[in-house]
């Protein structure tokens, strides 16, 4: 009798783990909207870097490369160059989906508003891009 109540309880506790773990996981929209949103914050962080090294670029007569440190939160970048011996200034870029750069820094001095023109660039089609120009438009 002893060993049935054990056997019991511990098929219960089984349950109810298999249970709890059935309804932990999320539903199928859910798994693919999270996708989602990880694939629309890699386009962010990409499209913000070609826009804002591009516009920086401009600014300083030289290409600007792969940025210090790269900052998002909903549908905003912020993109840091740190001063190093291949770069005399530091550069802080923000962007934002759907208007673009809205705010860059050289050396903590605001250049007011930039306009880059980025339409020979294929990131330049895409949607959420400063243009917003797409393929065969």
């Amino acid at each position: 009798m002893n060993n049935s109540k054990t056997a019991l309880i511990l098929l219960c506790v089984l349950a109810g783990g298999l249970l709890l773990v059935a309804y932990q996981r999320l539903a199928p929209e859910q798994e693919n909207s999270n996708y989602g949103g990880i694939m629309d914050r890699h386009k962010l962080n990409n499209y913000a870097q070609v826009i804002c090294s591009k516009a920086a670029g401009a600014h300083l007569d030289r290409p600007l490369y792969t940025p210090t440190r790269i900052e998002d939160d909903n549908g905003q970048a912020l993109l840091v160059w740190s001063k190093s011996e291949n770069l005399a200034h530091e550069v802080r870029c923000r962007y934002q989906q759907g208007n673009g750069i809205t705010r860059l820094e050289i050396d903590g001095k605001p250049l007011g508003d930039v306009k880059v023109d980025i339409s020979e660039d294929p990131a330049a089609r895409a949607p959420g891009a400063l243009t917003e120009k797409h393929w065969g438009h």
